[in-house]
């Protein structure tokens, strides 16, 4: 019985513990629900959408999250093609600067030259980014999140013989 008493407790542990960046890689896009739920814990997306009456909530909502919808990123032996929600596409190089369990901090290159810093959580078949906003963005941009799920790239059709 203590055994296994050890065993499920360590398990969780030994879970974390065992991440590497291969956990990151595959194609990823927005899970729009998650993202918003974890956009309405940010205190000062709280207070701002808190202040609207629920129809203006419910379009904001809609507005933004059929954005986000569209953006997509496959991470793989260190590159990145991200699919940005206005349908511009850019690469990148990344590497992992730091690990703490489930939490890899990331250093990413552009193929503009452009370097951004952030973080990246594994969370069963999410991945929760944050803090690749563009310097100079407001505090609120900054400090969003955004909760992405693995996804399957459809195979291109058979050429018809």
């Amino acid at each position: 019985m203590r055994t296994l008493l050890v065993v499920v407790l360590l398990l969780p542990l030994l879970c974390l513990a065992a991440s590497t960046a291969k956990d990151l890689e595959g194609h990823w896009v927005v899970d729009t629900d998650a993202t918003w739920t974890l956009m309405q814990e940010n205190p000062q997306m709280k207070a701002q959408f808190g202040s609207m009456p629920p129809e203006q909530q419910v379009m904001i909502k809609n507005m933004v999250m059929g954005k986000m919808a569209k953006m997509n990123w496959t991470l793989k032996d260190g590159q990145a093609q991200i699919t940005e929600p206005d349908g511009a596409v850019r690469t990148s190089t990344w590497s992992v600067a730091k690990v703490e369990g489930g939490t890899f901090t990331i250093d990413a290159k552009d193929d503009q030259g452009a370097v951004r810093t952030g973080t990246l959580t594994v969370n069963g078949e999410h991945l929760i980014a944050r803090g690749f906003s563009e310097p100079g963005k407001n505090q609120v941009q900054r400090d969003t999140a955004v909760v992405m799920k693995r996804s399957v790239i459809a195979a291109a059709p058979a050429a018809a013989k």
